[in-house]
């Protein structure tokens, strides 16, 4: 069936959505959530985003925050970065790839990109990411976490730091092993770090 023209009207306390045509329901909004009942490529776009996005933002907000940022120096798909300053022509955050050495304990990750962004370019970064092609094979399971590096800026490691004055921070967890294919899910926004003690 051809959805040419949608209309909307309020049934019972709820606001329903139907093609015009047949009156047939496509989306229903309700206290529970979003129901969705419609064919076609209409089917596949309703029920991967509105369902997917629409019921989380109301059943939470975002979940998932996504920030428009500045890069402060080339940052590669999956790094882990942090607000390094503020960009006033177009009022972004800057931002730079975390660290946990101790040379700078406010280096804490915050952010993953989610693509490359070049150096001064716009770009986004979000609060958790699933990077994909990873070795992952050293972790004893899945479900293991990682940490912030303390050896490569924006990387993440199986191990935590242990150099005095360094921030240990869980940025993730192994979501697949294998030395191949092994994936991360790594969520720095929902993450605290925490600094070694000097002695």
């Amino acid at each position: 069936m051809a959805v040419t023209k949608i209309r909307s009207r309020w049934v019972s306390g709820l606001l329903e959505f139907f093609g015009v045509t047949a009156g047939t329901t496509v989306l229903k909004i309700t206290e529970s959530g979003i129901e969705a009942n419609v064919t076609g490529n209409v089917t596949g776009n309703l029920t991967g985003n509105v369902t997917g996005n629409i019921t989380g933002a109301l059943s939470g907000g975002e979940t998932n925050p996504t920030v428009a940022i500045i890069a402060g120096e080339a940052i590669a798909n999956g790094d882990l970065v942090y607000p390094s300053g503020y960009d006033a022509t177009s009022g972004k955050i800057k931002v730079s790839k975390a660290d946990a050495n101790a040379s700078n304990p406010a280096r804490v990750a915050w952010f993953v990109a989610p693509a490359a962004i070049e150096n001064a370019a716009a770009g986004i970064v979000v609060g958790a990411y699933e990077l994909t092609g990873q070795d992952t094979n050293s972790a004893t399971a899945v479900g293991d976490p990682v940490y912030l590096s303390d050896a490569t800026a924006g990387a993440w490691a199986l191990t935590a730091p242990a150099t005095a004055g360094d921030s240990i921070q869980q940025v993730g967890v192994v979501t697949v092993k294998s030395a191949t294919v092994g994936k991360v899910l790594l969520m720095p926004f929902y993450s605290k770090g925490v600094t070694l003690p000097a002695s």
